[in-house]
This record gives C-alpha cells, structure tokens and sequence, in this order.
C-alpha cells in the first residue's frame, strides 16, 4: 500500500491503481474507473496530484473505490486500451468490495474524451460519465492540431482519410443517441486553447434535446487540473447519481 491509501496491481501485463473507500469493512458500494490524460498513467494520475487531494479524499470519505487503469499514454482509447480498460473493471469487481454492477466513469483531457468512448460502447457498463477538457469529435482534432497529427495516426493506425470508421467510432459527436441516455457532466476551460470549449459545446448541444447533460465552463481557467477547485462536490455528487 502506498502513502495515499493505494495500491498497484499488476494485471495482464499492464497495471492500475486503487484508491480504497474510506472503510474497507462497509457494505459493498460504489465505485469509479479515472482515465488519465496523454503522457499520463496510475502512477501519476490526477488524484496524485495536490490541488486534487480534496477530490480524491471526498469520494474516499462519500464511499468511492476509485480505479485507475495504466492504459496508455497515447492511446486516445483505441480499441486496444479499450479491452484493457474493460478487464481492469472485471478484476476489480472480481477481487474488490464493489457492489455495482456498472461504474461512475471519469477522464480527463485525453482520458475526458476516452470516458465518453467508452460510455458510449458499453452503456451497460457505466452509469453516469463526468468528462473533463474532452476531445469530442478526433477527425476534427487532427485537422485543427497538426503538433497532435502523429499521436493520432499512431493510435489509430492512419489519418482520417485512411481510418475514417475508427476515428468516427471514437468520437462522442458519433454517439448521441446512446450518450443522450446516460447522465452526461461536461467541465470545460473557458479559455483552454489546446482543447477548445468548443468540443464540450457542440456535444452539449447535440445532446440537450432528450439527454441528462449539463455544462460547466469555468472562466479564466485553461487546459489545466486546477480546474477542478471548487468542484469537487459537484463531481463526487455527480458519480454518486445526485443532482443528475
């Protein structure tokens, strides 16, 4: 166990991170998957980071497991790190006192966009998503972010116009019937020039009419954790299903 209360697993070939409920002895309860950003991984995910030890110690105190799989660092969620990711969750709810048959779900930056990938494919897996600076629409992404062009095609095996259906299938503005029936928590830098806010808007948008979305666009703040200060009720009550 580590200083913070977590601990690695080793896991088909690839590791992820645990962060324990407060109490080991209560019921079993709910718990949450934390995607990384790029360049990221469990070993220094958010939750590791200081301006996010008050998000991290709420959802310990509100009865939160919360996992975080090592699954990539420039990944951007393609098929491969999806797998992975979904066997993390089946030896967590194998070996840990969990109790729901479907988790929270939680991403940032790169892991924002491969949260609401991931919602989307397996509805029956995630009950709620809280996407953070999320990359929406990777088609788009490539052509507006040259510097992101060989990440991308790496991941994915080619540009846009060699893999089309994959960067389609990727992307959370591919996804609005199934997105609009899961609870949606957008959080967006108001002035984050990396990721525009525009990506969380235009899915906002599409999924206002019959979904359970809501946006928060935090001003002055940029493509940056510290984005999270001062929300960590909202997000911890978000996953928990209230006010949603």
């Amino acid at each position: 166990m580590l200083d913070d209360g977590s601990s690695i697993v080793s896991f088909s070939g690839g590791r992820y991170r645990v962060w324990p409920a407060h109490d080991p002895a209560a019921p079993r309860g709910r718990w949450a998957v934390l995607l990384h950003g790029r360049g990221g991984g469990m070993q220094d995910c958010h939750l590791t980071l200081p301006e996010l030890f008050p998000l991290r110690d709420l959802f310990r105190e509100r009865g939160v497991t919360v996992v975080a799989p090592d699954y990539g660092s420039d990944c951007w969620m393609n098929p491969a790190a999806e797998a992975f990711v979904l066997g993390v969750m089946a030896h967590v709810a194998a070996t840990r006192p969990v109790g729901a048959a479907r988790a929270g779900l939680m991403g940032v930056s790169m892991g924002g966009g491969g949260a609401l990938t991931l919602a989307a494919h397996h509805p029956e897996r995630f009950d709620r998503v809280c996407a953070v600076m999320p990359v929406t629409d990777y088609a788009r992404f490539y052509e507006e972010r040259p510097d992101y062009r060989a990440s991308l095609g790496a991941a994915y095996g080619g540009s846009p116009g060699e893999k089309g259906s994959l960067y389609r299938d990727r992307s959370a503005v591919s996804h609005v019937g199934v997105l609009s029936r899961l609870p949606v928590l957008l959080i967006h830098g108001a002035t984050d020039a990396l990721v525009t806010p525009d990506y969380s808007r235009r899915l906002h948008e599409l999924l206002m009419p019959g979904g359970n979305v809501e946006l928060i666009e935090i001003p002055d703040r940029g493509h940056e954790n510290g984005i999270f200060v001062g929300l960590e009720e909202r997000v911890v009550g978000w996953l928990q299903g209230e006010g949603s």
